[in-house]
């Protein structure tokens, strides 16, 4: 199986369903299409670690159903950080960023993927994340890319880097920021990552959390820090709000 992104003409990796449930039928569709799915057990590749925090899930998270297809694991960054079953969801995706740092005084490993457990899952092995990665990007974290920015208090960060001269993703459909999904090299994300846990979340009507976070580091850091504009590894399942319930524009089985 596999599903095409009919703007970029390209055949994403893994999968995000963001957003709520009635914006986002095709996601859902697909991601039941991928339960039936068998797949070749590779072994990861070993420069890599698969880091995602799973927690409050009655069984496993989407994510680890997933790669349980492949015969994989995830490194639980939940595991990093004490957590009480009264903790929100608010108060859990606080503490990601700061879990993932303890993982990363850790690690030896060359790269590391991640981030959001509950509504990811992978049609392909996620060593093609890093193939494709070495392959077609020259950066130090490749990041999701959508099609609205969130929150809105991001706005001036684009208007910002559409002024920039090296800025080259002005007209790409996918060219915001979704921070749920994430490749990195590790030594560049240990350079960032107290940067990223001290920034202040961007204040507004939406929570964003640590995806105002992202945004804003995002947008110092690029071009090493990208967005993966043609969906070559990553793809979002919600759209634009004038484009939600009309998936089939843009995705294909």
């Amino acid at each position: 199986m596999k599903v095409r992104n009919k703007i970029t003409n390209t055949y994403p990796v893994a999968f995000h369903m963001s957003g709520l449930g009635k914006w986002n039928r095709l996601g859902h569709e697909i991601h039941r299409y991928s339960k039936n799915l068998k797949h070749e057990r590779i072994p990861l590749r070993e420069d890599v670690d698969l880091c995602f925090m799973s927690y409050g899930y009655k069984n496993k998270s989407c994510l680890e159903n997933s790669l349980n297809q492949f015969g994989l694991s995830i490194v639980n960054l939940n595991d990093y950080v004490e957590l009480s079953e009264s903790d929100d969801f608010g108060q859990i995706k606080a503490t990601k960023l700061k879990a993932l740092k303890k993982y990363l005084e850790t690690s030896t490993k060359k790269y590391v993927i991640g981030q959001d457990a509950g509504d990811v899952f992978f049609l392909r092995h996620p060593n093609c994340v890093v193939d494709i990665f070495e392959e077609k990007f020259n950066c130090g974290m490749l990041l999701n890319g959508e099609t609205d920015i969130f929150p809105d208090e991001a706005s001036p960060i684009y208007k910002r880097l559409y002024c920039r001269p090296n800025y080259e993703d002005k007209n790409s459909k996918f060219r915001f920021l979704n921070s749920g999904l994430f490749i990195a090299k590790t030594e560049f994300l240990k350079s960032i990552i107290d940067e990223l846990i001290a920034t202040p979340y961007l204040e507004g009507r939406q929570n964003s959390k640590d995806q105002g976070q992202f945004q804003q580091i995002y947008e110092k850091y690029y071009p090493n820090m990208q967005v993966d504009v043609n969906c070559e590894i990553f793809q979002t399942t919600v759209f634009r709000k004038r484009d939600r319930g009309k998936d089939n524009k843009f995705l294909e089985i």
